[in-house]
């Protein structure tokens, strides 16, 4: 051992040996320095790819896209469009876009398509999802789903719907070739009440019948796109039309974002709230001495209805709000009230709000016809006769006329009292039907 550790000393004190040793050492400090380095390259390139990750790598739904989303299908496969131009291919991926509505599409092979209307704020996560049932799936060759075959159960009778009598003209709609295959439409008729006090609204359902009849026939509605709600209890509303909390109820579901116009037809009663003189619908449960506790308030339903993505917003009310009807007064012991409905449906930029009546007047019926006035002069104008300028087009601003005009005459000569519809909202200059 002495020998070898005097060796090496005598290499290092001779030139030669010193050489070798400081080579060596400089071979070990390289080496140091070279995984040094490479530990540093690699944390920056991890920070230069975190840094630049959303802006090479994910793909942009357009140029300005900067907000990362997902997008997900339980479908293999998915083709993902973002406002009507294909983006990619898969199944969850990563996206970006901009910070604006879109309209997101997801079309799987041999499935059918489905959209969604997707608004910022775009938070960490969000994710749009996509869900696919074997219902959903296409015939070979055709645009159909294929439907799956479903044990045949004792179902429950339908609810019986009163099947209109044939009394006058206005009760048979006029066919026409208008095919609108996007439009939604939600009928109300609130013809019975569960409380004793409130009267019934004698030909509600009547009316809500034939308008059903007309927006099939005559607008071109299909059936499958309308909801026609009879006796509709308070929970029905909230489903239809949401809540001051969650405003996107059954009827934001069924909206195409920008492509479905929407047409609302309401008949029955209407209340004041007594303390706060706001106006609500009088829901089939509703209780008049607690409607602010039991009815569907009206500024929840403008404000809503401000909120869906529609083409178009339309919305008829035969009903009245001052606390009486035709058929008596519903608030027991009190004396009708005076309500402010002036700015209700202020937020409508997109749609209109025509009723039966103004503020504090009641709203009539024709017995002869068995409709409500206003609902049967709306009908016959619908029928061309609201056609002022004979050009084969009813605009809103037209029906609107000829239907003030007829319901304030006739309401004065049958039952000598003021009834003045009104119309709210800009979108006057609309077309409601078209004839050729």
């Amino acid at each position: 051992m002495y020998t070898c550790f005097n060796l090496l000393e005598r290499v290092v004190k001779s030139k030669a040996g010193f050489r070798v040793v400081f080579l060596i050492s400089s071979l070990f400090l390289l080496v140091g320095c070279a995984e040094t380095l490479s530990k540093a390259t690699k944390v920056v390139k991890c920070q230069i790819e975190e840094a630049f990750a959303e802006e090479a790598y994910y793909p942009k739904a357009s140029p300005d896209a900067q907000k990362l989303i997902i997008f997900q299908s339980n479908v293999e496969g998915t083709n993902f469009y973002v406002d009507g131009k294909f983006l990619i291919r898969g199944k969850q991926i990563l996206v970006l876009v901009a910070d604006r509505p879109h309209i997101v599409k997801a079309k799987p092979d041999n499935y059918i398509a489905k959209e969604e209307y997707i608004q910022p704020p775009y938070k960490r996560g969000y994710i749009v999802r996509f869900h696919y049932l074997l219902e959903d799936r296409l015939v070979a060759g055709l645009e159909q789903p294929i439907l799956p075959k479903v044990a045949r159960t004792k179902q429950a009778p339908p609810v019986a719907i009163e099947k209109p009598e044939i009394v006058d003209k206005v009760d048979q709609p006029i066919r026409t070739h208008l095919k609108n295959p996007d439009a939604v439409s939600i009928i109300i008729a609130e013809k019975d009440y569960q409380n004793p006090d409130v009267p019934k609204v004698k030909y509600a359902v009547r009316d809500a019948t034939v308008v059903k009849s007309y927006l099939i026939n005559t607008l071109g509605y299909r059936k499958g796109n309308i909801i026609y709600e009879m006796n509709a209890s308070k929970g029905v509303f909230e489903r239809i039309f949401g809540t001051t909390i969650e405003p996107h109820g059954q009827l934001y579901n069924l909206i195409k974002p920008y492509k479905s116009d929407v047409f609302i037809y309401y008949s029955g009663h209407g209340l004041p709230d007594p303390k706060t003189k706001k106006a609500y619908f009088c829901p089939t449960d509703a209780n008049p001495n607690y409607i602010r506790l039991s009815g569907y308030p009206l500024d929840t339903f403008y404000k809503n209805l401000a909120k869906l993505p529609a083409r178009s917003v339309t919305v008829v009310i035969d009903a009245c709000f001052c606390g009486t009807s035709e058929a008596g007064s519903l608030l027991k012991d009190m004396s009708p009230m005076v309500i402010i409905l002036k700015d209700s449906a202020k937020p409508f930029k997109n749609g209109v709000v025509l009723t039966s009546c103004s503020r504090n007047e009641v709203s009539s019926w024709y017995p002869d016809k068995r409709h409500g006035l206003f609902t049967y002069y709306l009908l016959k104008g619908l029928r061309g006769e609201a056609d002022l300028n004979h050009d084969k087009k009813i605009t809103i601003s037209e029906i609107y006329s000829f239907v003030k005009k007829n319901v304030s005459y006739m309401a004065r000569r049958l039952h000598n009292r003021k009834q003045t519809p009104e119309l709210l909202g800009e979108s006057r200059k609309a077309i409601l039907v078209k004839y050729k």
